[in-house]
């Protein structure tokens, strides 16, 4: 996934916009390992899972995304202090809830979890910079592409040239 990942940057890329080309670099590389791993049953089974735990974690981290962002326009007049221990409580409950997601592989989000805690705002901002357009992305590749990746690169790398 990652090799798929890395080399799809090495095919497109977008000057300034960081979103769109990680965005754009992790859809491709998901559809491509699918494509990959279709005639190694135990793996794609194994990769589905990882999916779907990601999708369960994405799916809380943005929901985390969400709820900072409502606690920041509700609190802009709040003392600092107070506004400051209100969201260390935010990211602590944020953080305890990150445990009751039901997930294949619980293990492999255990420091993504740690990094609610230490990397506070920046964790959910790079979630929405790697992830935060794959609903967008799906629907354009089923609607425009017939869910064709090949379909789909051959006319993002014509609109490099």
């Amino acid at each position: 996934n990652l090799f798929f990942h890395e080399l799809f940057h090495a095919t497109y890329y977008v000057p300034s916009s960081v979103d769109v080309n990680e965005n754009l670099a992790n859809f491709v590389a998901r559809k491509a390992t699918l494509q990959f791993l279709q005639n190694d049953t135990a793996e794609l089974h194994k990769f589905l899972k990882t999916m779907q735990d990601d999708s369960i974690y994405n799916n809380f981290v943005f929901k985390g995304y969400e709820t900072l962002k409502t606690f920041y326009a509700s609190s802009q007049n709040q003392d600092r202090g107070l506004r400051m221990r209100k969201k260390e409580d935010l990211l602590i409950k944020i953080y305890k809830e990150s445990f009751h997601l039901k997930l294949h592989f619980p293990k492999r989000f255990k420091e993504y979890n740690k990094q609610i805690l230490i990397s506070k705002n920046s964790f959910f901002v790079d979630a929405h910079r790697y992830d935060g357009l794959s609903d967008s992305l799906n629907q354009v590749f089923n609607k425009k592409y017939g869910g064709n990746i090949k379909n789909m690169i051959e006319s993002l790398k014509s609109r490099t040239k």
